[in-house]
């Protein structure tokens, strides 16, 4: 499958979580559905890829790996 329609997976979501350099309180469990997920998050409902500013600074979180 195409990356770009897979789905991550809890298990890929948490070697991602183990492989990075960040504090472990970075990474938070989802609740009890045993997912990991960044403690932080980046909205993107009124992001635009049409936008240069909006464009880069998705681009630039993304490169940072958050």
């Amino acid at each position: 499958m195409p990356a770009a329609l897979s789905r991550a997976t809890p298990e890929a979501t948490a070697a991602l979580a183990r492989r990075l350099d960040l504090p472990a309180t970075a990474w938070r469990m989802l609740g009890k559905t045993g997912l990991t997920v960044a403690g932080i998050g980046y909205g993107t409902y009124r992001v635009s890829p049409d936008v240069t500013n909006h464009r880069q600074a998705l681009t630039e979180y993304l490169r940072q790996g958050l």
